[in-house]
């Protein structure tokens, strides 16, 4: 996910309103202040969103974290989505994610030594463990693999430690380190509807 020409949404804000444009692309928030903030939401490939237009799901909260980065590094942003009466209904992240106040707790620690290593963009890449708490509740997850936590229907999309030479990448050897995560949770609520653009993704 990266900015658009509005503003993103601010760090740990929550902001009333509704989806006024949701799905792969630009992604458009309406504030009930009369403000926007937007972001581009780009999908792992074979990755599904549910519907959260104003016309699906109505008003709703939205609080974004980590869109705010520096020009040599992706942002790592990480969105919840509520319900007006304060239901969960959908967490994204591209990053770890542990904050004060938060039930849920994300953590993807850097490994090249266990998994089979495997050739990935002009380099070796492993797909390495998430670990995702609920409250007390903690699941062990891999690079498509999918649990129930808190309710929600928890899927990794994707999970990597890599050696490559990348234009984000602090160095520029082939076997700078890189890592790759991105992890969603859905209410099983709602249906996947939205389909990932081909042309939007990354392997």
């Amino acid at each position: 996910m990266s900015s658009t020409g509005v503003d993103v949404p601010p760090d740990g804000v929550v902001l009333s309103g509704s989806f006024a444009q949701w799905g792969p692309g630009e992604v458009l928030f309406s504030v009930d202040d009369g403000s926007s903030v937007g972001f581009t939401l780009e999908l792992e490939k074979d990755a599904s969103l549910p519907d959260l237009s104003s016309d699906a799901v109505g008003q709703v909260t939205l609080v974004g974290w980590g869109f705010e980065g520096v020009s040599s590094r992706p942002t790592e942003p990480t969105i919840e989505v509520y319900t007006a009466g304060g239901s969960l209904l959908f967490i994204l992240g591209t990053s770890d994610w542990s904050i004060d106040g938060s039930s849920w707790a994300v953590q993807a620690p850097r490994d090249m030594d266990s998994c089979t290593a495997y050739v990935h963009n002009q380099g070796q890449a492993r797909n390495k463990a998430v670990y995702i708490s609920f409250d007390d509740e903690t699941a062990r997850l891999f690079q498509g693999d999918t649990t129930t936590l808190g309710g929600m229907e928890v899927r990794v999309l994707s999970a990597q430690s890599n050696n490559r030479s990348h234009p984000w990448a602090p160095c520029a050897t082939a076997d700078c380190p890189w890592e790759k995560l991105s992890w969603i949770a859905i209410s099983p609520s709602l249906d996947l509807s939205i389909e990932s653009l081909e042309d939007e993704t990354e392997g």
